[in-house]
């Protein structure tokens, strides 16, 4: 597997009302929509949800959101001697993918914390790749295949809630009962945030990773304080075993796709002390499966 290899982050501000109010935040990878054996009637099924939803809701799209070219595909692409008329009318339908996938996407216009990239992609002429041109559809920014998410959620009084979420387009974690996950502690001990998210394996699942912190609060005082980080992968909508036909996941006896996308609820939250005055206010933290 090769991506980018470009690593960013991005601070998104989001107001929010009130204190204990669930805020949705869907994470998705892996849709490789242009694929035949794109799942499409579930990945519709999941969009109606997402639209009927009444929270208030974000979007963080984790790459191979079509089904572009595997990194030896991308090699003999750029090496194979194709006629410039070729290479035009792969650009063409490549844009004509990216066009529909967005426009199922148009109601996350404004609400995309970001794009990142996966390692099936097609990379154009003028040097976008199909996942920053995924992003340019959808009015939001490109950060690499891997980086930060600086999610500020603000009150109107002018209270502030940093979320901080690590993602990558993912590793593989062998194929042993959990080993889905074994990436993804590995990196809630590397980089330091709430929730750290991958795509890639084509599994969904969550847990909670505890960690131990030295924080200050007011007045300068230190804690010792225990926190749970989010660790999550995020699905995929490629079914990997149908009857009578043929797969790499068939193949190489991979584990089974899980249909579907992450969704995980913030909820900020307040809680009062007595006097003197000092509130605590954090965000807690669900994922839904």
């Amino acid at each position: 597997m090769k991506t980018d290899g470009l690593f960013d982050y991005r601070v998104v501000k989001a107001p929010f009302k009130k204190y204990g109010q669930q805020i949705s935040l869907y994470c998705i990878s892996d849709v490789h929509r242009n694929s035949p054996a794109c799942a499409a009637d579930r990945w519709h099924q999941f969009l109606e949800g997402a639209k009927e939803d009444r929270n208030d809701k974000y979007f963080l799209f984790l790459g191979d959101m079509v089904d572009a070219l595997s990194t030896s595909e991308r090699k003999t692409y750029v090496t194979g001697g194709f006629h410039d008329s070729t290479m035009l009318r792969w650009e063409q339908e490549y844009e004509a993918d990216i066009k529909l996938l967005a426009h199922e996407l148009s109601f996350c216009k404004g609400r995309t914390l970001a794009c990142f990239g996966g390692n099936h992609y097609f990379k154009f002429q003028n040097g976008e790749t199909s996942d920053m041109r995924l992003a340019s559809e959808l009015g939001c920014t490109y950060v690499g295949c891997s980086g930060y998410i600086i999610l500020i959620l603000e009150e109107k009084n002018g209270h502030a809630h940093v979320v901080k979420i690590f993602a990558h387009h993912g590793r593989s974690g062998g194929r042993t009962a959990g080993g889905s996950m074994n990436p993804l502690e590995q990196a809630a001990a590397k980089f330091r945030a709430d929730i750290i998210l991958m795509g890639h394996d084509h599994q969904r699942g969550a847990r909670q990773c505890p960690v131990l912190d030295c924080e200050t609060g007011k007045g300068g005082r230190w804690r010792i304080k225990e926190k749970n980080v989010l660790v999550a992968r995020t699905g995929s909508f490629l079914k990997s075993y149908e009857p009578g036909k043929a797969s790499y996941s068939v193949d190489a006896l991979m584990n089974p796709a899980s249909i579907g996308a992450l969704k995980v609820i913030l909820r900020p939250m307040r809680r009062s002390t007595e006097k003197p005055v000092n509130d605590e206010r954090w965000v807690d933290i669900e994922a839904v499966i």
